[in-house]
């Protein structure tokens, strides 16, 4: 994200294929992402480096929104949603571009109050799939009401995407069949991410309702017929599973006027 040459050599790559199958792409939505392992040293300024982006996205009037995650590792995720297909990446660096070179000073002034700031950055795509998500009972979460983001990374062994796949329906199902009230979506990670992998993600209000619904939920399920079953077969094609917890920056994110 900080340098144009990261996002021009990143239209190259995105014009390759998808690796979700054609009933899945019914029911998608992509989404390139960008994370930078800030220095905890310079997690301040790194901050006002994120605030003068946001300024200068809204100055520009820059069409597209950026949503901005943080998580306990200081890691900042950037999130741009692109829709359905690669073909919708077009538009998004072509605009980046065309911005870009109305103001390469602006642009670049931005990006330099980054540097020295964070370790390093990470792009992938990433798919949000709606087949493998849950809706619970008490409705959708969006992130403005419900901050506190609970992430699980699912590495999945090589090959076994497509068991991986089918697992998570019938996880859904589970869920659904026991009106198990703790939602979740689902993304699978494409180029750039640590494939094969998904991203299993829930939303609360706190940290208070965080604790409090998925004690819960683990209660629920522990009587849930079947499921140590099908826990059993998810993790017989696991290769690693990492859980962070993160907010959604609302102060920090850009939501271009309408």
């Amino acid at each position: 994200m900080k340098t144009s040459l990261l996002l021009w050599c990143m239209a190259a790559l995105l014009s390759m294929p998808t690796l979700l199958n054609a009933q899945d792409k019914k029911e998608t939505r992509k989404f390139y992402v960008v994370v930078d392992e800030v220095k905890p040293s310079k997690y301040l300024e790194y901050k006002e480096a994120v605030t003068g982006f946001r300024a200068f996205l809204e100055e520009k009037s820059y069409p597209y929104p950026v949503y901005i995650f943080s998580d306990d590792e200081f890691n900042f995720y950037y999130n741009y949603p692109v829709g359905k297909s690669f073909a919708s990446l077009d538009s998004l660096f072509s605009d980046w571009d065309q911005h870009y070179q109305k103001d390469k000073a602006g642009w670049d002034r931005t990006f330099d109050a980054f540097n020295g700031n964070y370790h390093g950055s990470t792009e992938c795509i990433m798919t949000w799939v709606e087949s493998l998500s849950y809706t619970s009972p008490s409705g959708a979460r969006g992130a403005l009401d419900y901050p506190l983001t609970d992430v699980m990374a699912w590495y999945v062994l090589p090959g076994q995407m497509k068991e991986a796949k089918q697992l998570m329906k019938d996880w859904v199902k589970l869920y659904q069949d026991n009106n198990i009230d703790l939602g979740f979506s689902t993304y699978v990670g494409g180029l750039g991410s640590d494939r094969p992998m998904m991203w299993i993600i829930s939303r609360f209000k706190d940290r208070t309702e965080y604790g409090a619904m998925t004690d819960v939920a683990n209660k629920q399920l522990e009587e849930v017929e079947g499921m140590k079953e099908l826990w059993a077969k998810t993790i017989k094609i696991t290769r690693k599973i990492e859980n962070s917890l993160g907010w959604y920056q609302d102060k920090l994110s850009y939501i271009p006027e309408e």
